[in-house]
């Protein structure tokens, strides 16, 4: 289960806040504009075909918005075939009519390769250009890029600039981002009371991710006592409000049982959801339910098929699922290689049981040639992320003298860190 900003979805849409009533629309807006706005209540509803007429007729008209709502539909396959090339084309008409968001949404595309070669230096130019014209969801993802380090050297101190600007002037995102810097502590000591003060502010105003940050700090007990009621009314709130992320946090208390009788078929509903909103966590999830047979008779190739869907979005818990069933020929016929590059491409985005794999490999030459020097290296790069299986196995080469020199200190001083590692990725 994971606790989610999630500047993706929330950060690229574009879509008006500001509608009017149908006997007052035609008093006040140009024919492109009332077009646009006509438009957006049809994308609201889901009529994409007839949103996108309309869009197009208020972008032949100059609409900048129109156009980049054009090109947002072409990079998500709404209303049209998925078509990145038609995207990029309409933001830049949309950018050269003078649309802050397009400018944005440009920046996405480069960031992620969408369409385009990924650039992430170019994503940030656009992203400063659109923020120094005025765009906050731009502001924030300007500040997103250097508190991870895309583009630009890591800089906390810079993203909390960046995100304080935005909330400073009633941004929603830019408070959930604060609440999760202060949470995490990246940049400022770790403060739940902080925390749970912006994302309260962000609440309020109906982020969906601050919703379900929310719903995180009362299921953790971060900055008040654990109280899963709670929990679950926050992630109902964030789920009614569009977060997949808080889907998919649904279906974790379903499955484990708390908070709620434990239920195996309301968990995959609610996975479901959240894997049809594009979740790849849910997607994770919904592949583990016919893994092991949680609610739904074991299916691997159910199992392998949603691990790839999730893979596809870097999940690296996919990622080493899909090693594991190559490892054990669960789904498909046993191999090696394919176990080994899945596990790589896991440890890669860094999953420490992938990691800890690995030197099993190495080190029992399971599929690979043994060699004890890298079973070495990738249990201590695992264990000192702090995976607990890692730091036994490393233990039991000291003890052995597996490749090292016996050396029962050593060996003690892993399985003393090894008690004492709580809730370890599994």
């Amino acid at each position: 289960m994971t606790n989610y900003r999630n500047f993706k979805i929330g950060c690229l849409v574009f879509l008006a806040t500001t509608m009017f009533a149908p006997g007052c629309m035609n008093l006040f807006l140009s024919p492109s504009e009332r077009s646009f706005q006509k438009g957006l209540q049809r994308f609201n509803q889901k009529q994409y075909k007839e949103a996108l007429d309309l869009f197009e007729e208020s972008a032949a008209a100059g609409n900048g918005a129109a156009m980049n709502q054009i090109g947002w539909m072409n990079a998500n396959g709404l209303g049209v075939p998925l078509d990145y090339g038609n995207a990029l084309k309409w933001y830049k008409q949309a950018v050269r009519a003078g649309s802050t968001t397009a400018l944005n949404n440009l920046g996405w595309m480069y960031q992620y390769g969408e369409g385009v070669q990924e650039n992430k230096p170019r994503a940030v130019a656009f992203y400063q250009k659109a923020a120094d014209a005025g765009n906050l969801t731009a502001r924030c993802n300007l500040g997103s890029m250097y508190e991870l380090g895309e583009g630009v050297p890591v800089d906390y101190s810079r993203a909390m600039q960046e995100y304080g600007r935005a909330a400073a002037l009633n941004h929603a995102a830019g408070m959930n981002h604060l609440g999760w810097m202060y949470e995490k502590g990246e940049g400022v000591a770790v403060d739940y009371q902080q925390a749970l003060s912006w994302y309260h502010k962000a609440a309020d105003r109906g982020n969906a991710y601050a919703i379900n940050n929310l719903g995180m700090m009362y299921q953790q007990g971060k900055g008040q006592p654990v109280d899963i009621k709670l929990a679950m009314e926050n992630y109902q709130k964030a789920a009614k409000a569009g977060s997949p992320e808080a889907m998919n946090n649904i279906g974790w208390l379903y499955r484990n049982g708390l908070g709620v009788p434990e239920n195996d078929s309301l968990a995959m509903l609610w996975y479901r959801r959240s894997a049809d909103e594009g979740n790849d966590v849910g997607m994770f999830n919904i592949g583990w339910m016919y893994h092991h047979g949680a609610g739904v008779p074991v299916d691997y190739q159910q199992a392998i098929d949603w691990y790839q869907k999730a893979a596809k979005a870097k999940n690296s818990n996919a990622e080493g699922n899909m090693g594991w069933m190559y490892e054990k020929g669960l789904g498909v016929a046993r191999d090696c290689r394919q176990a080994m590059d899945w596990y790589i491409r896991a440890a890669a985005d860094g999953n420490t049981n992938a990691m800890d794999n690995l030197g099993w490999m190495y080190q029992h030459g399971d599929g690979v040639t043994r060699n004890v020097v890298l079973a070495l290296e990738w249990y201590s790069k695992a264990a000192d992320k702090g995976n607990r299986q890692a730091m036994t196995n490393l233990a039991g080469m000291y003890e052995d003298g597996d490749g090292v020199p016996k050396d029962k200190g050593k060996a003690g001083e892993w399985r003393e860190k090894a008690k004492q590692v709580s809730g370890a990725e599994e």
